[in-house]
């Protein structure tokens, strides 16, 4: 069965970077999706350089055909949070994109569900949540929506690393 590696970041008071969690009760995050133990302490030696961390080894089945290389193309998107104002009732609507909060990489033909399983991976969505709740509007390359889709809240905007 393929695996996966993610850096686990704890709180801290002081010393934080943009990668740390900014409040004790979202601690710790994980960041990052790796084929490699060794990808994984690069990242968290050239974002977190000297900061406390974990690695933390996932198994990921449907993550096989990825790291097998069955991918031509690969698309790597910056994930963005989002400020967003409004209910289920009246709608909702954007008020602003925060910067990025990491990224991911799919298949450039890569389905809704890989897209999905993609943001589990790297920690942005609960491992939990049923990707038939997210629904991604957009096409592969060009900007993403997700959104929550029983209430269609809008939850994350992927762009396209260029």
């Amino acid at each position: 069965m393929a695996k996966y590696y993610t850096c686990i970041i704890p709180f801290v008071e002081t010393g934080a970077t943009e990668w740390h969690p900014t409040d004790r009760n979202f601690a710790p995050l994980s960041r990052g999706a790796f084929q490699t133990e060794e990808k994984a302490h690069e990242w968290a030696a050239e974002k977190i350089p000297g900061a406390e961390y974990a690695i933390k080894i996932f198994p990921c089945p449907d993550c096989a055909k990825f790291h097998a290389g069955k991918c031509d193309v690969k698309v790597t998107y910056h994930v963005h949070g989002l400020d967003v104002w409004g209910n289920e009732k009246d709608g909702f609507e954007v008020n602003d994109v925060y910067p990025s909060r990491g990224t991911i990489e799919v298949c450039a033909g890569a389905s809704n569900r890989e897209i999905v399983l993609a943001l589990k991976a790297a920690g942005f969505i609960k491992r939990g949540v049923r990707h038939a709740s997210v629904e991604i509007e957009g096409e592969i390359g060009y900007t993403l929506n997700v959104n929550y889709a029983p209430t269609a809240h809008p939850e994350y905007e992927l762009r396209p690393a260029v």
